[in-house]
């Protein structure tokens, strides 16, 4: 590895670190987790079930009000923006699995 890889390496682990170190678990953090655990549900429920409705509208408004309650309380961070992402992937990944024209 050229010297600049390393220093590159090297710094990128700090970064990494520091996100780690100094996050703080919040409202918004908490919200994102349940959409994940409600994602992971919703592959188990019938899309014509009134329950899939329920669930998938819930996970639609918590995913649009855990970004707003991160910006108002000033609680936005890099390790909420990539939970949100995770959150996001298995959100359209059940969707997906439950659609009737892949069955």
């Amino acid at each position: 590895m050229a010297e600049t890889d390393i220093d590159l390496e090297r710094r990128t682990q700090a970064v990494k670190r520091d996100i780690i170190e100094t996050h703080k678990w919040n409202t918004a953090d908490t919200m994102t987790s349940i959409r994940i655990i409600s994602s992971l549900f919703l592959v188990f429920l019938t899309p014509k079930f009134f329950g899939f409705f329920v669930v998938y509208t819930f996970i639609g408004l918590t995913d649009a009000l855990d970004g707003w309650i991160a910006r108002k309380t000033g609680t936005a961070s890099d390790f909420g923006a990539r939970l949100d992402s995770i959150a996001d992937m298995l959100f359209y990944g059940a969707v997906l699995i439950q659609n009737p024209s892949f069955h």
